[in-house]
């Protein structure tokens, strides 16, 4: 077994050791910081992890249960968002969750999508607020409310948060800007597509433990996406506040 200080030992270790690359080489490099830390992932603390796996698995089967419902309601959701926006051939409709990756936890029933509107940003940098007024407008026929915000002075990862409750499940829908968005939909698709059922099993579970833990839960999902993010195209580096 490996105890949960032990875990959290060694993410803090594996973010001591970006920390001195970033420093050392700048964030101009971030191919190299990307490939350091998906070897740190696989060479070091998935190792370490999968001491946890016979545990981990019957967590994962108990997951899986609960997914089931998850799944029905993810479904009807997608169906119901891309029947809104079917008028429209500039926006889309995306899965963007951990539900999607089956990297949830029991605990967590939120499940996110995004609305990507094909140049919500224009090329000054200013959200076209007529593309964005109807997206909202039309959300909120559905019942879904304002949550959040996000960056809006930033055009690379501005994003607008809506939210609504569905048979006890937190459904948020981000309105977001198709092509700045393109790098987070691959790797999603990294996520959902290209993890074995064993890191699946063990990246579950390893969220389960370290919930308690908010730094190392914020920094494990870094290291996570890293090395995800080191087989797609411009990944970068998540810079921590």
């Amino acid at each position: 077994m490996a105890s949960v200080p032990e875990i959290m030992n060694e993410i803090y270790r594996i973010i001591n050791e970006e920390t001195i690359q970033i420093n050392k080489y700048g964030s101009s490099n971030d191919t190299k910081i990307l490939e350091f830390m998906n070897g740190e992932m696989h060479n070091s603390l998935f190792p370490l992890l999968k001491k946890n796996y016979e545990i981990a698995e019957k967590y994962r089967r108990q997951r899986d249960l609960k997914n089931e419902e998850l799944f029905g309601v993810m479904r009807e959701m997608h169906q119901m968002l891309k029947h809104l926006f079917e008028d429209d051939n500039e926006i889309s409709v995306h899965l963007m969750s951990s539900l999607g990756a089956r990297l949830n936890t029991i605990e967590e029933s939120d499940m996110d999508f995004g609305v990507l509107i094909a140049e919500l940003n224009e090329r000054s940098g200013e959200l076209n607020k007529e593309k964005f007024d109807n997206a909202r407008k039309k959300l909120e026929t559905l019942g879904f409310i304002k949550a959040n915000y996000f960056n809006i002075e930033n055009p690379t990862n501005r994003y607008f948060a809506f939210e609504k409750m569905v048979c006890g499940i937190v459904v948020e829908v981000k309105i977001r800007d198709t092509s700045t968005t393109q790098i987070f939909l691959d790797l999603h698709n990294q996520l959902d597509n290209c993890l074995s059922e064993e890191q699946i099993t063990i990246y579950t579970f390893t969220k389960k433990l370290l919930v308690p833990h908010k730094q190392a839960y914020k920094y494990f999902k870094k290291i996570l996406y890293e090395s995800a993010f080191s087989n797609v195209e411009g990944g970068f580096v998540f810079l921590m506040p």
